[in-house]
């Protein structure tokens, strides 16, 4: 078929040229991130920063504390 179409490629470069979509390449760059984030928590200490949206009332609606 790629002869057809004028391409010149032979079956050794076929098999060793790469082919990914972007969407692979997206993944393993989020993947990625994803594994440094987690390594840097873990293991160097980094801390998540936190941030408290509703605080707990109890059943007479007073904050509990």
């Amino acid at each position: 078929m790629g002869n057809s179409l004028g391409y010149d490629f032979d079956e050794t470069h076929i098999k060793k040229s790469i082919y990914a979509p972007q969407g692979h390449a997206d993944l393993e760059s989020e993947q990625r991130l994803i594994r440094k984030g987690i390594i840097d928590v873990l293991y160097r200490g980094y801390a998540l920063p936190m941030e408290i949206k509703n605080w707990p009332q109890d059943e007479n609606n007073n904050p509990k504390q």
